[in-house]
Parts: C-alpha cells; structure tokens; sequence
C-alpha cells in the first residue's frame, strides 16, 4: 500500500506514474528524477491512496511536473479532496487554507483505512487462499490469528494453519 498528503501524495503519485515529464526549465535535472515503479510489479501494490494530492493547476502554476498515475496503478488510487481545500481543488499555487488540515477529522483517514482494508483482503485473500483482512468483523476460518492495528479497530484474520505453511 502506498500512499502520502499532500506534498506526500505528490510523491506516491510519481512513484507509480508511467513516466515523469520535468518540465523544460528544470530539464538539467532530469537525471536526478528517480524512475517511477514498474507496470509489472502493480500486482504487488493493493492501493495507492491520495490525501489532498495538489492538482495539476496547483501543480503546473507551481513548475512542478504533472502527476499522472499511471495505467497499471489507476483502478488502485483512492484520492481524498475536500471541498474547497485549495491545494487539490483545482486552485493555482498558493499557501493551504484551514480545510487542508482536515483530513484526519473529518472521516477521510477512517473511510481510507476501511477501503484499504478491503482490496488488501482481496489481495491476501488471492495469494493466501483463505487468508483475508476484514475490517470490524470477526471471521472464522480454522484457528484464527486476530490482531489490532492501525488504530482503528481493524482486525487481521489469518487462517494459522496456512500462515505456518507460508513461514
């Protein structure tokens, strides 16, 4: 799972961009720009989630490269904007407004969590076979392994008898 807010998410985005374009006045860089993640490992990549990632106006009015995920990567992205936070609302360039700090109050990072959640329990689920994580339910599945993380009462569910199979 990758993901980043903000100047963050810009990061995310680029890393899994078919390519990055630099623009011309920043072309002496270019071989600094580090190569995004290949197509062929976007099966090893769940999700891609975006808090408040600048828009391309944000991002062109800034000189900054557009931030293009790329095709292996795009049903993966989950994007959080607020209305009206002006970093990702379509706005030129400019300092944040009160709304783009909001995202860990408003619901975002929970419904993030929940929906991460999800595809990586789809993933798990694909390569484990049974194994899978669930979000807020108990699943019983042999002997199961059961653990609290993130913060948010996610809870991870492994079929144990696979699990030692694995290791």
């Amino acid at each position: 799972v990758l993901g980043g807010y903000s100047q963050g998410a810009t990061v995310a985005g680029f890393s899994v961009a078919d390519k990055i374009d630099v623009p011309a006045q920043y072309q002496r860089y270019q071989d600094q720009v580090p190569p995004p993640l290949s197509p062929a490992i976007s099966d090893k990549v769940a999700a891609i989630v975006l808090f408040a990632p600048p828009s391309a106006n944000w991002l062109a009015s800034a000189g900054a490269p557009s931030m293009v995920i790329g095709k292996a990567y795009r049903a993966k992205t989950i994007r959080y904007c607020i209305a009206g936070d002006t970093v990702c609302n379509g706005a030129p360039a400019q300092s944040p407004n009160g709304l783009h700090v909001l995202y860990s109050v408003n619901g975002d990072t929970l419904n993030a969590a929940g929906k991460v959640a999800r595809r990586v329990g789809l993933v798990v689920g694909r390569r484990l076979g049974r194994g899978c994580l669930l979000l807020g339910k108990r699943l019983r599945i042999g002997r199961l392994l059961r653990r609290r993380c993130l913060g948010v009462g996610l809870r991870l569910a492994i079929d144990e008898p696979l699990l030692a199979r694995l290791l």
